[in-house]
């Protein structure tokens, strides 16, 4: 009986396959067209610029400076395994945003945390300054932070 089965199921699949024109079979198999790199690498970039974009928006609405930096960080991690060499700009653009948000957690005011990560986000050339010129375990980072809060308090948005 299962000799029969197997017979019978070989006639089947010999039949559809010898029955199928040759340029059916190799549509079947033909790869699917591969993406040109510089598309994929633009399609990456915008990924990542809208994930800290949206992670970054996120943290100013809510305030949750622990959860952002863990998605930065999975980010981050992202960036590197998926472009060791070629992506610098993204490795760039997800480090600063890690660096702001950990030196403005260090402030224990939570209403001059909010309006310095709203100031730095709108001006982000001082952001990436002060993100990249101040390092946290050598200078006091709440004190550069605070007196850029008086800076702002005294000048407002001149800055």
């Amino acid at each position: 009986m299962m000799t029969r089965w197997k017979n019978l199921c070989g006639l089947f699949l010999a039949g559809t396959l010898f029955a199928a024109p040759p340029a059916v079979l190799h549509a079947a198999v033909k790869p699917a067209a591969k993406r040109p790199i510089a598309a994929r690498k633009v399609r990456i970039s915008k990924y990542l610029q809208d994930r800290v974009n949206a992670i970054l928006t996120q943290l100013e609405t809510h305030g949750r400076y622990r959860h952002a930096f863990m998605s930065l960080n999975r980010l981050f991690d992202l960036t590197i395994a998926r472009d060791p060499a070629g992506g610098v700009k993204e490795l760039v653009n997800v480090d600063y945003a890690r660096r702001l948000i950990t030196q403005l957690a260090s402030l224990s005011n939570v209403e001059h945390r909010t309006l310095l990560l709203k100031l730095l986000l709108k001006n982000q050339e001082l952001g990436e300054t002060l993100a990249y010129l101040v390092e946290s375990h050598r200078q006091p980072v709440n004190l550069i932070y605070r007196e850029l809060y008086k800076l702002h308090s005294a000048l407002g948005d001149k800055i």
